[in-house]
């Protein structure tokens, strides 16, 4: 599964590099503009430019500049904000999960206890005042069922309000850094953000997976080595429950609130309108027929020397101007256009669909051998997703706006980083989570064990590195048409250099002073 993320690392960035050189994107990144919301304390002229020796001081662009030492000071700040967020939601997943272990632990005691108690009344035939009183004293309370539902419902409950304020308080420590250009903005915002998404969807299965290394020191059954066996098994199969409940009914609730719910909600808000619309409409017609009833009572001696004919009349234009336009109000609101449909849905943001993809990613390469279905529910389900994200897009979204860029960006940084973490984590499953070299090795001792995996996991980073070393991240075509290009570019330039500089004849006889030439005359 290691080599697998390197090779599905690598095989990513030679097809994007493919992709922006047949897009036209390739190197964008290096001509992006200044954001505008980008502020800076001076301004200087922009030393960019590979022709600025030909451009004079006053026809360089200025541009605004903020001194790096602010920006650094400013991450000084935001980054401990970061960590320290990070820090208390692992604090409050371990207290949640570790309470409610605790009361499940106390609840199999009590169980185990008062059936011993249950087997001796059963074979002496016979209840004692001290077994009715040590029953009693073992039955589990109110409490302890509270304790134990309550917890991690105030956990899930509690989850999505964090990351909404994160998200927000993320948006605005970002925007104080005040960086310069869009891919820079963003690749801050999403480390921010999905570090702190990534600690809170894997932090449960990161403790089930190594909890019970805990556990085994405790005095008890656990202490012994079939004890420790056993919570291991009992933790991975906590792992492999959870993920398998992430990846089928997880990504279902996702799919029909980013999709089905949109959609559903469009439609039902669009008959609502149009029968309201409707109802309007059939006011507007009956106010037009009472107008018309009224006007129609009108004969040729109405208003013949009556001084209450004018205002009669002044009343009936009042009430057939606002009919009209009632009515016209009403075709308004009723009229439609698909474009202007499309205005009033939600935009379309990658950032959500990038985190569902990473999210996955880490499912399938950190935790395949507690659940090595993950992989195939991956498959199957990104299918999936390729109806309903095209749906998505097409009916509940609107249609997105096109920005140009050569690759994925800081996400591509996220994938490597995963790697190296799903390296790290398979090694630790291999040594702690399961009895596999115990298996292979029967007298292996907890010291050679230690050495086996530092040994396992060096193998792999420098396979890692290898790979990356080795295999191009461009396609030999594309590196091949892209120096051509450069080539081509070098040659126009210096033409076009040469062009702009004024020829002279060199040779003495061809030169003509233009005293000679006056005098010639």
């Amino acid at each position: 599964m290691a080599l697998w993320t390197s090779a599905f690392i690598i095989a990513w960035r030679r097809r994007a590099a493919a992709l922006a050189y047949r897009w036209g994107t390739w190197g964008y990144e290096d001509e992006e503009v200044t954001r505008p919301e980008f502020y800076g304390d001076g301004s200087r002229a922009t030393t960019r430019h590979s022709s600025d020796d030909e451009v004079s001081d006053e026809e360089k662009p200025i541009e605004r500049h903020y001194a790096l030492w602010k920006r650094l000071l400013k991450y000084c700040i935001t980054m401990p904000c970061v960590a320290g967020s990070i820090v208390a939601v692992v604090t409050l997943a371990y207290l949640a999960f570790s309470t409610r272990d605790r009361l499940e632990a106390e609840s199999l005691a009590t169980k185990h206890e008062a059936s011993q108690i249950a087997n001796k009344v059963k074979k002496s035939g016979t209840i004692t005042l001290e077994d009715i009183q040590a029953l009693a004293r073992l039955g589990v309370r109110w409490d302890f069922w509270i304790y134990l539902l309550l917890t991690p419902i105030l956990y899930g409950l509690l989850i999505p309000f964090l990351d909404f304020a994160f998200t927000r308080a993320a948006r605005s420590l970002n925007n104080w850094e005040n960086h310069r250009t869009e891919s820079r903005y963003q690749s801050h915002l999403i480390l921010k953000v999905f570090s702190f998404r990534f600690v809170h969807v894997f932090a449960s299965l990161y403790y089930y997976a190594f909890a019970p290394l805990g556990s085994t020191h405790d005095e008890g059954p656990s202490a012994s080595p079939d004890g420790e066996t056993q919570a291991r098994s009992n933790g991975m199969v906590r792992v492999a429950i959870q993920l398998a409940s992430f990846m089928v009914a997880g990504q279902i609730w996702k799919n029909v609130m980013e999709t089905l719910y949109p959609f559903v909600r469009r439609r039902l808000d669009a008959r609502a309108k149009k029968r309201a619309t409707n109802q309007k409409f059939n006011q507007s017609a009956v106010f037009n027929g009472l107008g018309g009833a009224a006007s129609g009572r009108r004969g040729p001696n109405f208003h013949r020397g009556n001084a209450a004919a004018t205002t009669m009349l002044a009343s009936e234009a009042i009430m057939s101007s606002n009919a009209v336009i009632h009515e016209q109000c009403v075709r308004l609101e009723q009229a439609s256009d698909r474009a202007w449909e499309e205005a009033g849905l939600q935009q379309y943001d990658t950032f959500e669909d990038y985190t569902e993809m990473l999210v996955q990613f880490g499912y399938v390469s950190f935790f395949s051998l507690a659940f090595p279905l993950a992989p195939l529910l991956a498959l199957l389900n990104n299918l999936f997703e390729l109806r309903t994200d095209a749906f998505k897009l097409c009916h509940a979204k609107q249609r997105p706006l096109a920005h140009k860029a050569s690759g994925i960006g800081v996400w591509l940084h996220v994938l490597q980083t995963m790697s190296v973490l799903a390296v790290l984590t398979n090694c630790f499953h291999l040594a702690y989570s399961t009895a596999l070299l115990e298996r292979a090795f029967p007298s292996v001792t907890p010291t050679q064990k230690v050495w086996i995996v530092f040994g396992i996991e060096h193998i792999l980073l420098l396979l890692k590195v290898w790979m990356a070393c080795v295999i191009p991240s461009i396609p030999n075509y594309v590196a091949e048409r892209l120096h051509r290009e450069r080539e081509l570019a070098k040659h126009d330039s210096a033409h076009s250099r040469r062009a702009k500089v004024p020829q002279y004849p060199r040779s003495k006889h061809n030169m003509v002073s233009p005293q000679k030439n006056k005098r010639g005359q």
